[in-house]
């Protein structure tokens, strides 16, 4: 109860429009079957719930394919997909083309944005927002596990500005995205050079 007062206390000067308005399909849920090796840049990538980070990233280890693929689950530009179910439940990441060919799997469920209703990019970043974060908390039910349904989600309120207004947000969003990339890839970098400097003071000892 105490989420849902809070929810409801959470005011935007901007209208709200729910999730399912602002999709130009019915919602897809993915692929039931299992993950095997593959080769990087001959296969189609297999996107898991267990690729993805808690920012929704595409995470670079973990790369595989899957057993059979099929057509009619190939992502394409800015295919939405969340979690519905276990711990991750809530859990999003938007399809970009840089990322090769892929299809998504069973415990996830593609939305396809109409992008003269909303900016992808803007709705995958509310998704990332604390208010997003709550109003999983209080819609997912605990029964067995967590779960989130393609109706539930096509019940998300979401503050919705003017397209220009969206795009200024996704991009801001983006630039500060790809500087926090970088600087992760640095970090990355310092400590792999940090751990073979001491591997190399220990060997000369």
């Amino acid at each position: 109860m105490r989420n849902i007062s809070m929810l409801k206390a959470m005011k935007s000067k901007y209208g709200m429009s729910r999730l399912g308005d602002l999709i130009k399909e019915p919602p897809q849920y993915g692929a039931n079957v299992r993950a095997v090796d593959g080769i990087v840049g001959k296969d189609i990538r297999y996107v898991r719930i267990t690729d993805i980070d808690s920012l929704g990233n595409l995470r670079d280890d973990g790369w595989k394919t899957a057993e059979v693929v099929r057509d009619k689950y190939l992502l394409v530009e800015n295919d939405l997909l969340f979690a519905r179910s276990g711990a991750t439940a809530g859990k999003t990441f938007i399809y970009k083309s840089k990322f090769g060919k892929a299809i998504f799997a069973g415990y996830m469920i593609k939305f396809k944005i109409d992008d003269k209703e909303a900016n992808p990019d803007y709705v995958f970043n509310f998704t990332q927002t604390s208010w997003y974060g709550l109003w999983v908390k209080t819609i997912q039910r605990p029964s067995g596990q967590p779960n989130i349904n393609s109706q539930e989600y096509q019940s998300l309120e979401i503050p919705l500005p003017p397209l220009s207004v969206q795009e200024k947000i996704a991009s801001e969003v983006k630039v500060r995205r790809q500087k926090a990339s970088r600087l992760k890839q640095e970090t990355d970098e310092l400590l792999r050079e940090a751990k073979q400097n001491i591997e190399e003071m220990i060997l000369r000892n």
